[in-house]
């Protein structure tokens, strides 16, 4: 039995407009081919990626003290590490999520550990400003006016909406009834990840552990479920709780289904893995991409030649970039035509 170190992900509820499994979305999906942009020697530890126009790749990327990188797509050109490690001023705590705006001249940089959100100016190339959300989410994503995060700590409910101070809006959303697994364990069991659009307020929320996937919309006096994906397995996991400690296994054969997101004004684009978790890098990576419009329909499903870890897409959604593994293990950037 493996032993998963859980990170900061989410979970399902229930309501109307029920499409189905998405299991059956990987049929007849198109073979993808992509190639190296060649960037190993300049890469650390790779955590996340996001696209700045069609211009700049941004690296969210632990190397020699610095936290993310950046390349310069147009002209095939490593521009360099920025923003120092550390808890001083103007410093972030890694690992570091990246989100880029075209309208905007800043990255947005999410710290897990602080649950914060800072503001990197890309001409002062500093931070100029830092959002701390209540309840510390861990996973946090911005659409136009709002942020949506999760986390075990959310009093309970699936998620947080924010307004773009991080002032509380709502926290919302319920867990299925799950006794099987023992008290507290909700988090745990139906944990997944978000993805936002960053011109129009509408986020999805994809579980790891089981199918399960749902589309909102949000508004300052609701969050409406647009379009349900429903469930076809369970997690496998056990989950244990004592006065002094809590732990949570997942068994080698779970089924592991939403690994990473991306987001753009078009489409939301859900890494899908399909494998065991048990089967070597089965909750790490995966090669299945899907993509759905913001209304939750199904628009195509992609096989790439490699399983992928972070990625991310351009604005014109004509290119896809990824982290992965090369054959002496080093990490290095993949582009695929879209």
């Amino acid at each position: 039995m493996k032993r998963l170190l859980l990170p900061i992900l989410l979970l399902f509820v229930a309501s109307c407009q029920n499409k189905g499994s998405v299991f059956n979305l990987l049929e007849n999906a198109e073979n993808v081919r992509g190639r190296s942009l060649d960037l190993t020697r300049y890469l650390g530890r790779p955590f996340d990626t996001t696209v700045f126009g069609d211009t700049l790749l941004c690296i969210g990327d632990r190397n020699e003290g610095k936290s993310i990188a950046i390349y310069d797509l147009k002209n095939k050109e490593f521009k360099g590490n920025y923003l120092t490690e550390g808890r001083g001023p103007g410093e972030v705590l890694p690992p570091v999520l990246v989100m880029a705006f075209s309208q905007s001249d800043h990255l947005y940089l999410i710290q897990r550990s602080k649950g914060a959100v800072g503001l990197y100016n890309f001409t002062e190339q500093k931070i100029t400003q830092e959002i701390t959300l209540e309840g510390r989410p861990g996973d946090v994503e911005k659409m136009r006016d709002y942020f949506v995060g999760i986390g075990p700590s959310l009093e309970a409910s699936r998620f947080g909406v924010y307004k773009d101070d991080g002032t509380k809006l709502r926290f919302e959303g319920s867990y299925p009834s799950l006794a099987k697994y023992g008290g507290g364990a909700e988090f745990y069991a139906y944990q997944g990840k978000l993805c936002a659009n960053p011109q129009g307020n509408y986020f999805a929320l994809g579980s790891t552990f089981c199918d399960l996937l749902d589309f909102y919309h949000v508004t300052d006096s609701e969050t409406r479920l647009v379009r349900r994906y429903s469930q076809s397995y369970e997690p496998k996991m056990q989950y244990t709780e004592t006065a002094d400690f809590r732990s949570s296994f997942v068994e080698p054969d779970c089924i592991v289904s939403y690994l990473r997101t991306y987001g753009t004004t078009e489409y939301c684009y859900m890494l899908y893995s399909g494998k065991t978790f048990g089967d070597g890098r089965g909750g790490m990576s995966a090669r299945y991409v899907i993509i759905f419009d913001w209304d939750g329909d199904h628009v195509r499903t992609l096989e790439l030649d490699t399983d992928i870890a972070a990625f991310s897409v351009n604005e014109s959604n004509t290119k896809l970039y990824a982290t992965t593994l090369n054959e002496d293990l080093e990490y290095d950037i993949r582009e695929y035509d879209l």
